[in-house]
């Protein structure tokens, strides 16, 4: 479903469910969050009675939002499920015997490590 935001009739952009949005703020600080997070984001900054958000464990002043733009990048939730999938894969293949016990240690060595 496509819903879009429209301002005298002028199209920004298309908004898709699922999609990720980054966030930029006036400190040029990016955030990447989940379409239901978008849209709760979207009805804060639209009510005059909230002044701050949170966004990813962060709490920001509405008025230093400066774009919101739709994104391909992962959100931090995302990225860790994918190295959580990436781990169980290279494990699974690895007792299956696949991959070689070295094999299993250099590439399991390689992956992204958590912050």
């Amino acid at each position: 479903m496509d819903l879009q935001l429209n301002h005298d009739q002028k199209i920004y952009f298309t908004i898709k469910e699922g999609s990720n949005y980054k966030v930029i703020d006036s400190y040029n600080v990016h955030y990447v969050i989940e379409f239901e997070q978008f849209k709760k984001l979207t009805n804060a900054i639209f009510n005059a009675d909230v002044e701050f958000v949170t966004i990813n464990n962060q709490i920001l002043n509405k008025r230093f939002i400066y774009k919101i733009e739709p994104t391909e990048e992962k959100t931090l939730n995302q990225l860790d499920e994918l190295q959580k999938k990436q781990e169980e894969d290279l494990l699974n293949k690895y007792k299956s015997g696949e991959i070689s016990k070295e094999y299993y240690e250099v590439t399991r060595s390689q992956l992204p490590q958590k912050k």
